[in-house]
């Protein structure tokens, strides 16, 4: 028991020390376990509403349907199905008699859904739809949202394709809601055989063809999706269990709140600075406790494991800590989250949250102390018995020292990795934020250095300069924190205003009124002469589907294996989805050639040779192919290969219709097609009149408001960059704690020199004056130094991220930094608060 007690009577004597550092270490662990206690809570959420969100346990979907064949091989491996179900989903147009609005509708049968349940304004919960609800005349149930944008309601109605269905009901909630910043259409339930009626489904129809299924409750669902895989093995086809739609339909929020996880890195990394600091501090003022306890016959190591012991209790105090405040702020962040969730829920914290907290809290804490406790062995308690008493920790061996800081990068990297569930990501991050920190304190260390210089302009000018160049290893870790702080702080802003502009108006170009698609091959005279009577000149492409059967000859199969991080999710994806192809004479005005040349346009190969494509270059990336690879599709069962001999760059946000595979006209020009096209931009009436008109001849076809949709996208935007904010200012946070700890640290190694300077004469405000000047020289070096890495940092993100996306508001980071400055200035007088008033008559006694 004596080694407990002595340690937790060493943490009472030092209660300075014990409240900061785990008041550091917590708040560094706050971004954690909130992100970890949200998502925890989450995954649950989604587990049991897994099946109620998929509507069955098993899916069998494409953009196709199944054909009669691939239907009797389904049903025979799904032998024991308790229940069945079809429908059909895709987006149309609807026309009310004050307006028209893009829809997405779904074509359903009685006893739809198989779990879940549909809320209705009027009729309630229905948890199966019956022939009475919507299949005794033409009815729809509509989303709430289309009720106001068409201003009808119950008894109105809407025409959808050929024929007018009235609305029935109004929908205020989905048990299948989808993640709701997603939704480019509000949605429409309408019964089969009246779509059917209405001639809205044509050869080649942007739809989804689902099968529902339901099962025994012991059914092994993974066993099945396998076989059914094997039975159709067209990547077309995709086969979804109540077992992964629940992560398909949080991964936007998966992704958000991984990348989340690395702004909660730098939290910590700068929480590490100021424990390490007063750990660094802590052991240097008990250096002659430590030299009693080696001279009285302990091993080096006896007493590194004392403070080792310090380190672990200081652990499990800031993991509790943090764990309380996590309870706190877990319903205010799914409050900030909840237009990124499919379903609403209040989150809570778990017990295996606290338990990483634990982990995290005492293993970090013991990690940033190894290069400080080794010097423990390195300590001569001889020095006891010498006159002086130099008792200082030996100087540091720089080779031990970064040996005892591997073991601190690899539990980073590890971190970094498994928060955004990408090697690269983590490993671009962590070599970032090291790199990063190394400049700037390569730079803070030389800037500190050159101060002398500048000393000569008044006394407590002389004294500010000289603490801050002889006490310089406590100056840059206050650099550091604050420099890293605003520099977080900052680039989410940057990033976000520059995307804001460029989505909203790009730089050469006017985005279109509308974007059409499923426009087929007899519509599109009649559409092009109505655009064009009103003066337009739009922009329409072909649409071929098909599939990637093969690169270099070499089979381009579906993968199933279980994906454990991003890249493998990626490239899974593009294995096991279908393609679009086209075609156009000439590189559209949003195209730019970047490496080969452009397809040729007069001639065709020789037969027998593969067709001339052009390639999106990032697309190209991920497939990992370049110039002159073979890619082989499959159109209708007929194989076409296409050599690449060019790679384009698109500019996406002109909304202009563009696809990542073109082939050379004359090559596929005959394969059944589809047309997507952009109408350019008109005034406000002008658009509305159109879309009316065109609704109203071609009924089938549908139109996307361009200027709808970049509006939501900004508000996604705004709404992600300010739950980095929200994370970042966390960050801040924990910069201007660790300046605190440094400032009152200073302030108790002062107070003899604050005070002989009194009795000496100096007057209270020369001091004060001083004190000020020290802290506002550091806080704003390092502010404005963090504000113009932020630019550096937003500017490079732009040109590898953003194909060279101008970097705005670059006045926004000077104006942050001056606000940090000032609130590190408060921090800094309040830590040096009781030296400045110390009487110096307490030195005289």
């Amino acid at each position: 028991m004596l080694w407990p007690r002595l340690i937790i009577r060493e943490l009472l004597s030092a209660k300075r020390f014990t409240i900061l550092f785990t008041l550091n270490l917590s708040i560094g662990l706050l971004g954690f376990t909130v992100l970890d206690g949200f998502k925890r809570d989450f995954v649950q959420l989604l587990e049991g509403a897994a099946k109620d969100m998929l509507g069955g346990d098993l899916e069998i979907s494409g953009r196709r349907d199944l054909t009669e064949e691939e239907l009797k091989k389904a049903d025979a491996i799904l032998a024991q199905k308790q229940g069945k179900q079809y429908l059909r989903s895709f987006y149309s147009m609807a026309q009310s008699e004050q307006a028209s609005s893009l829809i997405q509708v779904r074509s359903i049968q009685p006893g739809y859904p198989l779990y879940g349940y549909i809320t209705l304004k009027n009729k309630g919960r229905v948890e199966r739809i019956t022939k009475d609800h919507l299949f005794d005349r033409p009815k729809v149930w509509i989303a709430d949202t289309l009720a106001l944008q068409l201003d009808v309601g119950p008894g109105d109605q809407l025409k959808i394709g050929t024929i007018s269905f009235e609305v029935d009901d109004i929908m205020i909630d989905e048990s299948d809601a989808r993640w709701a910043g997603a939704a480019i259409a509000p949605r429409v339930y309408a019964g089969e055989p009246f779509i059917n009626q209405a001639d809205l489904i044509k050869p080649g129809s942007v739809v989804r063809y689902k099968h529902l299924y339901q099962l025994p409750q012991d059914a092994d669902v993974a066993s099945l999706k396998k076989s059914l895989y094997q039975a159709i093995p067209d990547p077309r086809i995709e086969v979804s269990t109540h077992l992964t739609s629940g992560q398909d339909n949080g991964r936007m929020l998966s992704y958000l709140t991984d990348y989340l996880g690395l702004v909660a890195i730098t939290a910590l990394a700068l929480a590490g600075l100021g424990a390490t600091f007063l750990f660094r501090s802590h052991l240097n003022h008990n250096r002659k406790n430590i030299g009693i306890l080696l001279a009285l016959g302990l091993e080096p190591f006896q007493v590194a494991m004392l403070y080792i012991g310090k380190l672990f209790i200081l652990g499990f105090l800031a993991a509790g800590l943090s764990s309380l405040l996590t309870s706190l702020f877990l319903p205010l962040f799914s409050t900030i989250l909840k237009d990124f969730m499919p379903l609403p829920f209040v989150p809570s914290i778990q017990g295996t949250t606290v338990l990483v907290a634990f982990g995290l809290a005492t293993g970090f804490a013991v990690l940033i102390s190894l290069p400080d406790l080794s010097k423990i062995y390195r300590l001569k308690p001889s020095g006891l018995f010498q006159e002086e008493q130099d008792l200082s920790l030996s100087k540091p061996s720089l080779g031990l020292d970064f040996l005892l800081m591997i073991p601190l990068l690899l539990f980073f990297y590890g971190l970094s990795t498994w928060q955004s569930k990408s090697f690269v990501v983590g490993t671009v991050f962590t070599g970032g934020l090291a790199g990063v920190t190394l400049i700037l304190t390569t730079g803070s260390r030389f800037l500190l250095g050159r101060f002398e210089w500048l000393s000569q302009v008044s006394f407590p000018h002389h004294l500010a300069f000289r603490y801050l160049s002889r006490k310089r290893t406590e100056a840059v870790l206050a650099f550091l924190a604050l420099s890293l702080g605003t520099c977080l702080i900052n680039l989410v802003p940057l990033i976000q205003a520059s995307l804001k502009e460029e989505i909203a108006a790009p730089a050469d170009q006017e985005p279109p009124s509308f974007f059409i698609f499923d426009i087929q091959e007899d519509q599109r005279k009649p559409l092009l002469e109505m655009i064009q009577q009103k003066g337009l000149t739009p922009t329409m492409s072909p649409m071929i589907r098909s599939r990637l059967i093969a690169i270099n000859d070499k089979p381009f199969e579906r993968e199933e294996r279980k994906a454990y991080t991003r890249e493998a999710e990626q490239d899974q994806r593009m294995r096991n989805r279908g393609v679009n192809l086209s075609y156009r004479e000439k590189l559209d005005d949003s195209e730019s050639l970047v490496d080969g040349r452009v397809y040729q346009t007069k001639e065709l190969p020789p037969e027998g040779e593969p067709y001339e494509i052009m390639l999106e270059t990032r697309y190209a990336g991920r497939l990992g192919v370049d110039l002159n690879d073979i890619l082989t599709f499959e159109i209708q069962g007929i194989p076409i290969k296409g050599k690449v001999v060019g790679l384009r760059k698109i500019k996406w946000n002109t909304f202009q219709p563009n696809f990542f595979i073109q082939f050379q006209p004359g090559a596929i020009d005959d394969a059944p097609k589809t047309y997507v096209a952009s109408i350019p931009a008109l005034p406000k009436a002008e658009k509305l009149s159109l879309q009316q008109e065109v609704v109203k001849a071609l009924p089938n076809i549908s139109m996307i408001n361009v200027e709808k949709i970049v509006e939501k996208l900004l508000q996604v935007i705004s709404q992600m960059s300010f739950i980095l904010l929200t994370m970042a200012a966390l960050s801040v946070v924990a910069g201007l704690l660790v300046l605190f700890s440094i400032a009152n640290y200073q302030a108790q190694t002062r107070i003899k020199d604050a005070n002989l300077l009194k009795i000496l004469g100096m007057s209270f405000r020369q001091i004060q004056k001083t004190t000020v000047l020290e802290f506002l020289i550091l806080s704003l070096s390092a502010t404005v130094i963090g504000a113009l890495v932020s630019i550096g940092l937003s500017l490079m993100l732009a040109y590898l991220a953003f194909d060279g996306l101008e970097v705005k508001g670059v006045v926004t980071p000077f104006l942050v930094a001056f606000g940090i400055t000032a609130v590190a200035l408060v921090l800094a007088y309040l830590a040096n608060y009781r030296m400045l008033t110390r009487k110096p008559r307490l030195y005289l006694n």
